[in-house]
């Protein structure tokens, strides 16, 4: 994988991450389907996979800003 080329607007980043991956993924599928797994399942088990690191991405930055919060009002009462 290279990485970002510059920076440039989200939806290109995007676009430009999905080339990045795409050989990496590949790779992933076709192992997966060679020990028996179809296309299919591969491809929607990678979908959950990302949705769900996704969602603990955002549920643990929620929680971490909560905690900072919840420090902060710690300190002025104290």
């Amino acid at each position: 994988m290279r990485g970002p080329k510059r920076e440039t607007a989200i939806s290109d980043r995007l676009l430009e991450c999905q080339e990045d991956m795409e050989a990496a993924t590949t790779i992933v599928i076709e192992t997966a389907m060679r020990v028996g797994w179809t296309e299919a399942e591969v491809c929607l088990a990678l979908q959950e996979l990302a949705d769900n690191r996704l969602i603990a991405t955002q549920c643990n930055a929620a929680m971490d800003a909560a905690i900072k919060r919840a420090m902060g009002r710690g300190r002025s009462n104290g």
